[in-house]
């Protein structure tokens, strides 16, 4: 056996760390570096980085991020550094905060910048016109190219070219206003500064405009804004005066020349519309200024030039002109009565070159050298006259008048008032028409005047002699008498009938149209337009007759008989104790109906429909009964059928006084019907009274019948209070005694009053000064019902859901309910209540203390042992469980 120990040897393992890192100085830049030292393991090392990293033990060139790096020897032995980690600043930013161009001031321009990231600790170099400047923030600067260069602490380097501007500005160079409503004005603008190209906006009459300059524009304002490329603005507001009023020559004098040969004519223009001035004028002849004089026969033209450099013309003829004929006198005498022919006309003139010609109308032909003419005895009517004078050409002058004559005398207007009653109450009215004013009247009775009046019935003539003496004498007026002349009457068959009419004549009816006013037998009055009345009733009737001058007669009586009057009766022959019927709804009244004064036999309608004299078993209200005589006249009445009021009843209910007491009562307060009332009543006692007593809670109804036997029947309901309900709040008594008991009362009737079994307590729902213990309270309320309740006073240290192991519900007020103390501290809880065989019998969520041993419907339990189960959230608001027995005597 031969032996032999080996050793086998391991190499060194494969190490490897970071030795440095010169992380990267600028954002974004590669010239980071990593140093790593080596060693252990077998053989040459190699060297693999992840990021793409040349494999060696110290690249360069490394931007920033996260490096891993494995080394690994020959036998492929490894070992690898995670997250080597090459680091660079953030990027360094500049931001421009704001440039303030430079004003029209000059030297006012700034440039605010913000600086980020890098690695702070910045220098700064500004180049620009007046630099170089080192500071962050420039002020003070002209217009131009500013170019500045950040470097941060690591020699990185930001750049940024700010332009500061010129203020843009915009001259008005020139205005041309405009003539009117010739739409040559102009304006020409200048725009220097900001940066071009520039846009134009005009707004105005006719705009807008795109242009810079504005050429054949009309008066008016005119708003520019310019805008350059940096959007900046400038604006200019210019108006443009156009006169309102055209250019006109308003007012002028011109003379003539005084004769043919002669150089004195003149022209001055006063006053002129629509220029502005200052104004030049340029005459035809060479002459200027606003008057030429010296002139001869001739046309002058003026042209005048106002500042706007607006123009107006006109020409001017200078002219020899004679004197035109006109009238001096022009004098007529009219005819003085109708039909003659004596007028008379007086004519002169002047002007002109005599000698003259008159040529009148009718053929007549007069010269004159003085130019005055009479014409005498000339008739009535148009008459005119032309007249010539001895210039070349002559010149003519028409002259029109007339000779008027008044016209003839007569009568406009005839108004007779007839006479009426025999007593001379006649009158005339008459209106003179034609002749010449003042007129005077002598009638042929000697009334002196146009309206004579006392007139008897005649006939009368007037003589008129007008204001020139001209004499008219009328025809006879003739005054009549207004009347009634015969009437003719039909009288009424039947004292009701209208039938009736009366018809008459008429005399003395000369002023249509006439009106007839009839007063009836009654008093009532109505009008007809002719001499007649027809349907009418029997009796006498006035009428009265008025003409259209108002003149009426005195009333005239005119009879309208009848043959036959009935007259119709009905009464009630049924007594029911005072009444016609005997209920309200009843029909049994009998009426009977006669008739008088009429030609028997008589028949009857009633308005119920019934025929004859007697109309049996009908039910109150109004009848109307209509009689018939033997001829058919016919009278109508009318009868009323009393029944009683119906039954009315008024009650007095006194409510149960408490629950169970069975002490209600209604009494009945009855009206209507006849008196003598008898009541039955449906209660358990078949009461017959008033009122009706002893009642329990329900609905009771009672039939009342009266004197006649009519019956009322009505139901009323009787009440009884809500049971009193009281739930005891307790505070703990700590230690001296200081515990209370506060109950809260629901139903019942309020006030309540308050007796606790504590000495010396007063009639309040809270009572103090309170040990350990039960306390009981009797509560009473306004009807004297009441109940007992007990409550607990916990001392704060002992369990506060004790309850009543015994009660014992047999309606005395004590020991009645089954009682946990300290409900009050329980926001929720609920109890359940089983029986022996574990059957729930009762359940109530937030219980009241008022459990009496009933079950879930209100009827009695049996006595025995019961189990209960009480479930609350404590005031860690936990939900905790209370468990006993309950023992249910009765």
């Amino acid at each position: 056996l031969v032996s032999q120990s080996y050793v086998v040897e391991q190499p060194p393992a494969v190490t490897a760390n970071v030795t440095n890192i010169n992380h990267v100085d600028c954002f974004g830049q590669a010239d980071g570096s990593i140093n790593v030292n080596a060693g252990g393991g077998t053989g040459m090392l190699t060297y693999n980085w992840s990021g793409g990293l040349p494999n060696t033990p110290n690249p360069t060139n490394v931007a920033a991020g996260n490096y891993n790096l494995t080394v690994v020897d020959e036998n492929n032995c490894t070992v690898t550094i995670n997250n080597i980690q090459v680091t660079q600043p953030p990027n360094l930013t500049v931001t421009l905060d704001d440039v303030v161009n430079e004003s029209a001031a000059g030297d006012d321009g700034a440039i605010s910048i913000s600086v980020g990231g890098g690695s702070p600790g910045y220098t700064y170099l500004w180049q620009g016109p007046g630099g170089p400047y080192i500071t962050q923030d420039l002020t003070g600067l002209n217009a131009g190219t500013y170019n500045l260069t950040v470097t941060d602490n690591n020699d990185c380097i930001k750049t940024l070219s700010v332009e500061v501007d010129k203020p843009l500005t915009v001259l008005l160079a020139s205005v041309t206003n405009a003539c009117f409503e010739e739409n040559n004005g102009a304006i020409y603008v200048d725009v220097s500064g900001g940066n071009q190209p520039y846009t134009y906006n005009w707004t105005g009459p006719g705009g807008p405009y795109g242009v810079e300059d504005l050429v054949g524009i009309g008066g008016g304002t005119y708003n520019l804004t310019v805008t350059d490329a940096n959007n900046d603005m400038v604006s200019l507001q210019v108006n443009i005066v156009e006169p309102a009023n055209p250019f006109t020559i308003n007012t002028f004098i011109k003379t003539n020349v005084s004769a043919p040969n002669v150089c004195d004519g003149f022209i001055t223009i006063n006053n002129t519309t629509g220029g502005v001035p200052p104004l030049t004028y340029s005459w035809s002849g060479g002459q200027s200024g606003p008057s030429i004089s010296n002139l001869c026969v001739g046309t002058y033209c003026v042209t005048i030039t106002d500042a706007n450099g607006c123009t107006v013309e006109q020409c001017f003829e200078v002219e020899f002109v004679p004197v035109p004929l006109f009238v001096l006198n022009n004098e007529t005498q009219d005819i003085n009565c109708f039909g003659n022919t004596n007028g008379k006309w007086q004519l002169s003139i002047e002007g002109g070159i005599p000698p003259y010609t008159f040529t009148f109308s009718d053929g007549v032909v007069v010269p004159s050298l003085s130019g005055a003419v009479t014409r005498n005895n000339l008739p009535a009517g148009p008459i005119s006259c032309t007249i010539t004078d001895s210039f070349n050409p002559p010149q003519e002058l028409v002259v029109d008048t007339d000779i008027f004559e008044p016209a003839q005398i007569g009568l406009a207007s005839v108004l007779i008032y007839p006479e009426t009653d025999g007593v001379n109450e006649g009158a005339i009215d008459i209106t003179v028409s034609g002749g010449v004013v003042p007129f005077s009247y002598l009638w042929d009775n000697g009334f002196l005047g146009p309206d004579p009046f006392n007139l008897p019935e005649d006939c009368f003539s007037v003589q008129i002699v007008d204001g020139n003496g001209c004499v008219f004498v009328s025809d006879p007026i003739c005054v009549p008498k207004l009347e009634v002349a015969g009437s003719n009457v039909t009288d009424n068959f039947c004292s009701s009938d209208l039938d009736g009419a009366i018809s008459f004549t008429v005399g003395g009816g000369i002023n249509p149209p006439l009106t007839y006013t009839w007063t009836s037998p009654s008093g009532q009055t109505f009008q007809t337009s002719t001499p007649s009345a027809n349907g009418l009733a029997s009796g006498t009737y006035q009428v009265v007759i008025t003409d259209n001058l108002g003149v009426s007669t005195p009333p005239v009586a005119i009879e309208v008989g009848f043959t036959s009057e009935i007259t119709a009766t009905a009464q009630v022959v049924t007594n029911y104790n005072g009444v016609n019927v005997s209920c309200p709804n009843a029909q049994d009244a009998d009426l009977v109906a006669s008739a008088s004064n009429g030609q028997a036999p008589y028949s009857f309608v009633w308005s119920n429909g019934t025929t004859g004299a007697n109309n049996p078993n009908v039910g109150s209200g109004t009848y109307t009964l209509v009689a018939i005589d033997a001829l058919g006249c016919i009278d109508s009445t009318t009868v009323d059928v009393v029944a009683p009021k119906p039954i009315d009843v008024q009650a007095d209910i006194v409510p149960i006084s408490c629950i169970g007491e069975g002490d209600g009562e209604i009494e009945l307060a009855v009206t209507g019907g006849t008196p003598g009332y008898s009541y039955k009543w449906n209660d358990p006692l078949q009461q017959t009274g008033n009122p009706a007593v002893m009642l329990d809670n329900g609905i009771y109804t009672v039939t009342i019948t009266d004197a006649n036997g009519c019956n009322f029947f009505e139901a009323f309901l009787i009440q009884e209070p809500d049971s009193l309900r009281v739930k005891m709040e307790s505070t703990a008594d700590g230690g001296s005694g200081n515990g209370t008991l506060t109950a809260l009362v629901t139903g019942g009737n309020a006030p309540y009053s308050y007796d606790w079994n504590v000495p010396g307590s007063a009639n309040s729902s809270t009572v103090g000064g309170l040990s350990p213990g039960e306390y009981f309270v009797r509560v009473t309320d306004a009807g004297g019902c009441s109940i007992v309740v007990s409550g607990f006073v916990s001392n704060g240290a002992i369990d506060c859901l004790e309850y009543r192991t015994v009660i014992t519900p047999e309606g005395d007020g004590w020991n009645e309910e089954f009682l946990i103390n300290c409900l009050d501290l329980y926001d929720q809880h609920r109890l359940e209540i089983y029986n022996r065989w574990g059957q729930l019998v009762f359940e109530s969520t937030n219980y009241g203390n008022d459990w009496k041993g009933t079950n879930a419907s209100g009827e009695d339990l049996p006595e025995g042992a019961y189990y209960f189960v009480f479930e609350y959230r404590d005031s860690d608001g936990k939900i905790k469980q209370k468990k006993g027995h309950i023992t249910l005597i009765r």
